[in-house]
């Protein structure tokens, strides 16, 4: 028997019904219709930017594990004309999380335009990237992710679907700056990975490497 509501209406009372695969419970007192595999791909969807944002947490331990015992002075050469210093790498890395990715995903929860116009590129000699201290450089980067990562968790799924218009890309939504942050980990990753392959070789060149196969430089630098 349907059980009454606290506004007087009765409760509606709900059966199981199969269409196509999917589980749909209909409610016969006409109040709802309620399509259970979206509530299970929004738990998904929930889930998958949670552990998202756990990797996005240890990609400075990642980055820190990769260059230690590493000296300074290797760590500002270059494996190739025209090609990022392994410094270079890490410093545009720690920028990017302060000018670029975490105001424009704050203000696409917002829904505020664009806050301001970045020139990464410019920015590795502006700055002067390969002249500063690669752990100094490390430290601050971990510190303005542990800072991101805190906002990250307190997102909502709605703020996550709240978008801003870019000039190049159309509609954007924060999750999609998030998702983007974590491949701009990953491709940055790569290219320290093989820039650091490079100059050890060449830092073993009395010993044989060939052993552990060929390194594949990049054709290009992965994109800002």
């Amino acid at each position: 028997m349907p059980s009454p509501l606290s506004d007087g209406r009765v409760r509606p009372s709900f059966e199981p019904s199969r269409d196509q695969g999917e589980t749909w419970y209909v409610c016969f007192d006409a109040y709802d219709v309620c399509d259970a595999s979206e509530s299970a791909g929004k738990e998904a969807a929930t889930l998958e930017m949670r552990n998202l944002i756990e990797q996005h947490a240890a990609f400075p331990h990642v980055l820190r594990g990769l260059v230690q015992g590493v000296g300074a002075d290797v760590l500002r050469l270059r494996e190739g004309e025209g090609r990022w210093t392994p410094l270079e790498i890490i410093a545009h890395v720690a920028d990017e999380e302060v000018e670029d990715f975490r105001p424009r995903a704050q203000a696409a929860a917002a829904g505020d335009p664009i806050p301001w116009s970045i020139d990464p590129p410019a920015w590795v000699k502006e700055r002067k990237y390969n002249e500063q201290q690669p752990f100094a450089v490390l430290d601050r980067f971990t510190a303005e992710r542990e800072a991101s990562c805190a906002w990250l968790r307190a997102l909502t799924p709605e703020q996550l679907e709240t978008s801003l218009e870019h000039a190049q890309l159309g509609r954007l939504r924060c999750g999609d700056f998030v998702a983007a942050w974590r491949m701009h980990d990953l491709l940055h990753l790569r290219q320290l990975a093989t820039a650091l392959a490079v100059l050890t070789a060449r830092d073993l060149s009395d010993w044989r490497t060939d052993y552990a196969g060929a390194i594949q430089p990049l054709d290009r630098p992965p994109p800002d």
